[in-house]
């Protein structure tokens, strides 16, 4: 079930609870790029089991140790998280099938469902996951979007009845963010009494 959540802490979290085990198998895990509150709707196990199918994918492809890196970003209504491993990487021939169940990639005795269920978790969220253009040898990047919320729940964007709100103009009740985007830097400022507007 999807309740209100901050993505921020549940991530550090996952990071403490899952960074013994994979020490045990010679894989440090990274937390990167960490901002302030990325408030979305979750079903925490759900979103636990998708780390986990993802960090365990990145073990098998490094059989002698490595790192995991997590980075969270937020973009114009959506949480980016990213998982990058420091493995062989994932041929781009492969890519596009990866989350097609019972699809494998250099993992002996795999199902073959561990992404095809990734994926149904994250379109259960509202969001997509994929595979980041990236060289082979150069480690594998998946990519996680989640729709951000608004106060009561609400996804960013949307008025209560769900349709899309005006793209320059947000309730007071509004969450402000602060982000800083690739192409550059966005800036979003409350005023009493009056919407929130770009700065």
């Amino acid at each position: 079930m999807l309740q209100p959540a901050d993505l921020t802490p549940f991530l550090r979290a996952f990071a403490e609870e899952a960074g013994a085990d994979l020490a045990a198998r010679n894989v440090r895990i990274e937390l990167e790029s960490f901002p302030g509150p990325a408030p979305v709707r979750m079903d925490p196990p759900r979103l636990s089991r998708l780390l986990h199918n993802l960090c365990n994918n990145a073990v098998d492809a490094m059989p002698r140790g490595g790192r995991i890196m997590l980075r969270l970003r937020l973009q114009p209504g959506s949480a980016e998280l990213e998982l990058e491993d420091t493995g062989p990487g994932i041929p781009a021939a492969v890519a596009d099938r990866l989350f097609t169940p019972f699809a494998t990639h250099g993992k002996a005795g795999g199902t073959g469902l561990g992404l095809s269920i990734c994926r149904r978790i994250a379109e259960d969220h509202g969001g997509s996951i994929a595979v980041a253009p990236g060289e082979t040898g150069r480690g594998a990047r998946f990519v996680l979007l989640l729709p951000l919320t608004v106060a009561g729940g609400q996804h960013r964007g949307q008025n209560g009845d769900g349709r899309m709100a005006h793209p320059e103009r947000i309730g007071v009740d509004d969450i402000v963010i602060v982000q800083r985007m690739r192409h550059g830097a966005i800036c979003i400022r409350r005023e009493a009494g009056v919407g929130l507007e770009p700065a």
